[in-house]
């Protein structure tokens, strides 16, 4: 197993490996904690993204639903809209009846005299 750690000073002078070697091992040791860095660095733009993707999901989400609302409120004023003008038709054909009942009314009326 490679720690990366050199003995100690006293023990130096007895170790079996020189310290060239021990040396070697702790950079092994550090470029594999650069690559743990990395994909650590990854994992945590990642969760970064994931998150601003979500929140920019909830966003258009929060849109969709009040375009939604504002669509079904214009909806029913339209709906209102028509039937008020079916209402204004139908008064401007009684009024249109009582204007030509009014000028025949009168019309007798002159004729009469």
């Amino acid at each position: 197993m490679h720690t990366g750690e050199c003995l100690s000073e006293a023990a130096v002078n007895l170790c079996n490996i020189s310290c060239d070697e021990c040396i070697w091992h702790l950079i092994g040791d550090l470029r594999q904690s650069n690559k743990t860095l990395d994909q650590l660095k990854v994992a945590v733009l990642n969760i970064s993204s994931g998150a601003a993707a979500n929140d920019r999901l909830k966003y258009y989400n929060y849109t969709a639903l009040r375009l939604q609302t504002q669509f079904q409120g214009w909806r029913n004023k339209s709906a209102v809209m028509k039937a008020q003008a079916g209402e204004l038709e139908k008064n401007t054909d009684a009024v249109v009846l009582d204007i030509k009942q009014l000028g025949d009314s009168v019309r007798r009326a002159s004729s009469s005299n």
